[in-house]
């Protein structure tokens, strides 16, 4: 069941796994979906874990568009292993671009490469159906 604020919601679920039992998901984003002539200054924020019980902080980046240029930047705000680090990475940029606003991603635990692909669509799934979930109820 999703929570929400005058300008978010937020979400907490899970998604199945071939390699681990699943993972858990907590999702916030602007309540409002960003289109080319309505932009967000609302960032999506994302937890991804493999674990429900205190995760381990390890791999935390933000994300930001160049809406002038066309670019995506990164910054690493914790740092962890390559391969954490990769997926996380990739897996902001994607979000990023899709939706043209900022991200902050927080990634808690090793995606093999394979798995990386059904997580993200599985996220960008879950954020096109909450900015669905809306439009339908707004109308």
């Amino acid at each position: 069941m999703p929570i929400e604020s005058q300008y978010t919601t937020t979400i907490q679920t899970t998604i199945p796994s071939d390699f681990t039992d699943q993972y858990h998901i907590l999702l916030t984003l602007p309540k409002i979906k960003p289109t080319s002539t309505t932009k967000s200054r609302i960032p999506i924020t994302l937890f991804v874990s493999d674990t429900a019980q205190d995760p381990t902080f390890t791999s935390y980046t933000y994300t930001i568009p160049d809406r002038v240029r066309g670019d995506i930047y990164q910054t690493i705000l914790n740092n962890s292993s390559e391969e954490i680090l990769e997926s996380n990475k990739k897996m902001s940029r994607i979000i990023c671009k899709k939706f043209d606003i900022p991200v902050y991603l927080s990634l808690n635990c090793q995606i093999d490469g394979f798995e990386t692909v059904r997580v993200i669509k599985n996220v960008l799934d879950l954020i096109e159906g909450s900015f669905a979930k809306k439009e339908v109820a707004d109308q």
